[in-house]
């Protein structure tokens, strides 16, 4: 997932690939928390605590990789998809500032 974001950094150039470089990373991110979820932690504490500590480090490099996704929506003047993807993130951390300010920052956009 950090390579694909990394590679979305490194394509902002070509705003198209690196759109489909944060969209990779973000896919690959759900899919980490989707397998994460089949683990059985029954009676491992060492275990749940392993899984969820991942699934942290995964939801905050997939937040990432929506923060960079919108990012270059919003400098495409593609607004409502800036708006989506920031609204996405936000499930995964509603009370992320960064998250929030982008959000009012995009709104503002469109008045």
């Amino acid at each position: 997932m950090r390579a694909r974001v990394k590679s979305g950094l490194q394509n902002s150039s070509n705003q198209s690939a690196a759109i489909d470089d944060f969209k990779a990373a973000v896919q690959e991110g759900t899919d980490g928390r989707a397998e994460l979820e089949k683990v059985n932690t029954d009676g491992n504490s060492d275990l749940a605590e392993a899984v969820s500590q991942l699934d942290g480090e995964l939801v905050d490099e997939m937040v990432k990789a929506y923060l960079d996704l919108a990012s270059v929506y919003n400098q495409r003047t593609s607004y409502n998809d800036a708006y989506a993807t920031i609204n996405q993130a936000l499930v995964l951390q509603p009370d992320n500032k960064e998250l929030q300010s982008m959000r009012a920052q995009i709104a503002s956009n469109t008045d």
